[in-house]
């Protein structure tokens, strides 16, 4: 399954012009972004950084937890191409009771172009 997620918002100019990704056991999660910096102005369209399918002898630990607090499990997952590190992200949607975490995510390359 393949969805794409845009969003359209101010942010701060250290938040223009970062790629990154991050892989989990369901699949990758690809991020890019864009800026312009004129009333209405409108950026142009972010490109996704590409993917490896190349192990690279990194094993993370990976699970997701929807509505919680934790994430622990003991299932785990090899790491491709430039994927170095393991990781665990906490996510908290403002204005909503959705609070979410992944664990060993395997990959993060965020980075300014």
């Amino acid at each position: 399954m393949k969805s794409v997620f845009m969003v359209r918002s101010c942010v701060p100019s250290s938040q223009c012009g970062l790629t990154g990704s991050v892989g989990l056991q369901q699949g990758h999660m690809r991020m890019s972004t864009s800026c312009c910096n004129s009333d209405n102005c409108t950026p142009s369209p972010p490109t996704y950084p590409t993917i490896s399918s190349n192990p690279n002898g990194l094993v993370c630990r990976s699970c997701m937890s929807a509505d919680s607090t934790w994430c622990y499990t003991d299932d785990t997952m090899q790491c491709t191409g430039d994927e170095n590190m393991c990781l665990l992200i906490r996510n908290h949607l403002s204005g909503t009771k959705i609070d979410s975490f992944s664990s060993g995510i395997t990959r993060l390359r965020i980075r300014q172009r």
